[in-house]
C-alpha cells in the first residue's frame, strides 16, 4: 500500500496512482484525478469537490474552472423516527449545518453556497447545487429559531436512508423552529426527500416549489409493492413528534408519495394549505399525503392531482385524523382517498370536490372508522362512490395475494347484521350534499389475505421497515394491533342528503384471469368491480333524515333502514319502488326495519 501524499498546492495539479491526503481546503484551476488516485481524508471528516460552486460527486475526472476540494466535519444525526428501533444514527455531509439558530463553521461547505447570504438566524438568496449522492443541504438541529428565504436547493443522484432525512434539501431535527419562504427545491433522486421534519421541530413552508423528479430505476418501490406503491421517493417527510405546514406552495413528485409520514411517535400533524400537488408520471403511484398512525393530516382549499390515492388513511388506536376541506378539488387517476388497515380513525370530508378515474373511497381492512363527508361533489369513474372490499394486502413480508376465485362466503354464527358496532364497524354520513353513485359492502369471512406464500420484510434503508400491522407476528416490545380484516357492517347516514344509486351489501371480483397478485402485477390491488347481492356477513344499515332522499337506481339489499317522517325513499321518474323484509312486501313508510331488506325498482 502506497503512502498518502498531501494533495498539491498548485493552481494545476495532477492526483495519480496513490492515496493522497486532503488536509484542509485547496483551490484549483485545472485538476485531474486520475482512476488509480484516491482522496482520503481525516477521521470523522468529509471531502467537498466543487467546480464553479456546484458539487460534484468526488469521482477520477478532469475537472476545469474554480476548482475547489473543501474538507468539512460529519453533522451528527441521532436516531429518529423508524431509526430508533435499531439505534441507527449517522452523520451527515452537508453543505449548511445550523445548531441552536446558530452555524455550526466546522460543519458548513461555504463552497456549495452560491450568492446571498448564510448567517446564524437564517440565509437569503442562496443556491445550493450538488450531484454527490446522500448530501444533504441544510441540516438545522437543537432549538432556536432559523429562517430560510429566496433559497434555491438542487440536489442529483440516490440517498440511501430518508428515515434520517439523508440527501434531504432541508432536514430539521430536535426543537427548532423553522420558516422557509419564496424558495425551490429541484431534486432528481432516488429515496431522498426534498424536506424532512422531525423531532420535536416545528417547520412552516410557504410560498415555495417544491419538486423531485426521479430518474429512471429498478428500485420502483419494490419494498412496499403490497400496498401498489410505485416509484423512487417521496417528496416530503414528516417524524417523530414534529408539526409542519406547507401553505401556497407548489408540490410535484413522480415518486411513491408527496406528504410522507413515517416513524411518528406521540402524534404529529401536517396541514397542507392553499397548495398545489402532483404525482404524476408512467412509473408513479402512490399517495399525496399518508395520515398513518395516531396523526392529524390536514388539506385545506388544496388541489390534488395524485395517481393513487390523493389521500391514505391508516390510523391508529382512534387517534388517526384526516381532513380535505375548504374547497379542496381531489383528482385521482385511481381513487380520491383510501383507508387501509385503520382503527377507528375520523375522515371528515367538506365543501370539496372528488375526480376520480375509479371509486371515490376505497376502504379495506379497516374497523371503526367513520367517514364524515359534509356538502360535497363526488365524481367516481366507475359510478362507485364508497367501495367497501376484502383486504388484498397480505403485510410487507408477503410474497403474493391468492385471490379467492370462486369461493362463497359462509355465515359467521351469531354475527349481527342489523347494527353497525362503533369501534367495530366502518360508518359513512352523508350530509347537506347532492350526489349520484353506488356504495357497496363485499365483506366477507374468507380471508384470503392469510393464505399467500410469506418471504420477507423488504429490506432498505438500512432497517427492516414495515408499518405497524403489516407484521403477522410483531416483535415483542410491539405490540399486535387490532384485526380488522374480517367481515364489516356498514352504516350508511343521510342528513339533508339527496342520493341517487344503489346502496347494498355486494359480492367482488378482480379482473378476469387474475388468480395471483405480486410485485410484477401490483395495481391489481384494490382492483374489483362489485355487484348487489344479498348479504352473508356484510350487513348495510341506511338511516334518513326528514330532509334526505334516496334514490334507488338499481336492486339493492340492506339490512336495517330507518326513515323518519319526512324521508323519501323512492324509484328514479318513470319507475316504482318495491320492498320486501325477509322475503315478506313490505309497505315504505316511515320507521325502523331490520332483516334482508330487498329494494327492486320496476319500470311502469
Amino acid at each position: 500500500m502506497y503512502e498518502a501524499k498531501p494533495i498539491p498546492r498548485t493552481r494545476t495539479a495532477l492526483l495519480y496512482q496513490c492515496a493522497w491526503l486532503v488536509d484542509a481546503d485547496a483551490s484549483y484551476d485545472d485538476l485531474t484525478i486520475t482512476k488509480t488516485a484516491t482522496l482520503t481524508a481525516p477521521q470523522g471528516k468529509f471531502i467537498t469537490l466543487t467546480v464553479d460552486g456546484v458539487g460534484r460527486a468526488l469521482r477520477p475526472g478532469h475537472y476545469v474552472g474554480d476548482v475547489r476540494l473543501s474538507l468539512s466535519d460529519g453533522c451528527y444525526m441521532p436516531p429518529h423516527g423508524l431509526m430508533h428501533a435499531n439505534e441507527i444514527a449517522r452523520w451527515l455531509h452537508t453543505a449548511v449545518s445550523v445548531r441552536d439558530g446558530r452555524l455550526v463553521p466546522n460543519e458548513c461547505v461555504p463552497a456549495l453556497c452560491s450568492g446571498g447570504s448564510v448567517a446564524d438566524g437564517g440565509m437569503d438568496g442562496v443556491t445550493i447545487g450538488s450531484t454527490e449522492e446522500s448530501l444533504n443541504g441544510v441540516v438545522i438541529a437543537g432549538g432556536g429559531s432559523y429562517e430560510l428565504k429566496n433559497v434555491r436547493v438542487e440536489l442529483e443522484g440516490f440517498a440511501d436512508n430518508d428515515f434520517l432525512g439523508v440527501g434531504a434539501g432541508v432536514a430539521v431535527v430536535d426543537t427548532a423552529s423553522v420558516t422557509i419562504r419564496d424558495s425551490r427545491f429541484a431534486l432528481s433522486g432516488v429515496t431522498r426527500c426534498a424536506i424532512h421534519a422531525g423531532g420535536d421541530s416545528r417547520v412552516v413552508v410557504e410560498n415555495c416549489d417544491i419538486e423531485n423528479i426521479s430518474p429512471d430505476s429498478d428500485r420502483l418501490g419494490f419494498f412496499s409493492w403490497q400496498v401498489g406503491f410505485l416509484g423512487t421517493n417521496r417528496l416530503t417527510q414528516l417524524a417523530d413528534n414534529a408539526t409542519v405546514e406547507y401553505r401556497n406552495c407548489r408540490m410535484k413528485t413522480n415518486g411513491w408519495g408527496v406528504c410522507s409520514i413515517d416513524g411518528s411517535d406521540e402524534g404529529v400533524r401536517m396541514l397542507v394549505k392553499d397548495t398545489t400537488m402532483e404525482l404524476s408520471g408512467p412509473r408513479a403511484h402512490g399517495y399525496g399525503a399518508f395520515c398513518i398512525g395516531e396523526n392529524e393530516v390536514t388539506f385545506d382549499h388544496v388541489t390534488a392531482d395524485v395517481n393513487g390515492y390523493p389521500m391514505m388513511l391508516m390510523g391508529m388506536d382512534g387517534k388517526g385524523r384526516a381532513n380535505i376541506v375548504g374547497g379542496s378539488v381531489i383528482r385521482g387517476r385511481r381513487f380520491g382517498a383510501f383507508v387501509v388497515g385503520d382503527d377507528n380513525s375520523v375522515f371528515t370530508i367538506a365543501d370539496s370536490t372528488f375526480e376520480t378515474g375509479k371509486s371515490t373511497l376505497c376502504v379495506k381492512g379497516s374497523g371503526g372508522t367513520v367517514i364524515d363527508v359534509r356538502n360535497t361533489v363526488m365524481r367516481p369513474g366507475n359510478g362507485v362512490l364508497l367501495q367497501m372490499m376484502d383486504t388484498d394486502e397480505a403485510g410487507m413480508n408477503s410474497a403474493e395475494f391468492l385471490v379467492p376465485v370462486g369461493e362463497t362466503d359462509t355465515p359467521v354464527e351469531g354475527r349481527d347484521l342489523t347494527a353497525a358496532k362503533a369501534g367495530e364497524d366502518v360508518f359513512l354520513r352523508l350530509a347537506d350534499m347532492d350526489v349520484t353513485g353506488d356504495i357497496y359492502n363485499s365483506t366477507t369471512n374468507l380471508r384470503a389475505y392469510a393464505r399467500g406464500a410469506k418471504g420477507t420484510p423488504g429490506e432498505f434503508h438500512d432497517t427492516l421497515i414495515g408499518p405497524v400491522g403489516f407484521f403477522d407476528d410483531p416483535p415483542a416490545d410491539m405490540p399486535a394491533p387490532p384485526d380488522h380484516r374480517g367481515p364489516k357492517n356498514l352504516s350508511v347516514t343521510m342528513e339533508n342528503a339527496r342520493v341517487t344509486g344503489v346502496i347494498s351489501a355486494a359480492g367482488q371480483a378482480y379482473r378476469d384471469g387474475v388468480t395471483r397478485i405480486t410485485e410484477e402485477n401490483r395495481l391489481e390491488m384494490s382492483n374489483v368491480r362489485q355487484w348487489a347481492q344479498a348479504p352473508v356477513n356484510n350487513g348495510v344499515c341506511v338511516s334518513l333524515d326528514g330532509g334526505s332522499v334516496w334514490t334507488v337506481t338499481g336492486e339493492s339489499f340492506i339490512t336495517a333502514l330507518r326513515l323518519a317522517p319526512g324521508a323519501v325513499l323512492t324509484a328514479p321518474a318513470g319507475g316504482t319502488l318495491a320492498m320486501t323484509v325477509n322475503g315478506a312486501d313490505t309497505p315504505i313508510a316511515p320507521g325502523t326495519y331490520a332483516g334482508v331488506i330487498r329494494l327492486m325498482v320496476f319500470s311502469n
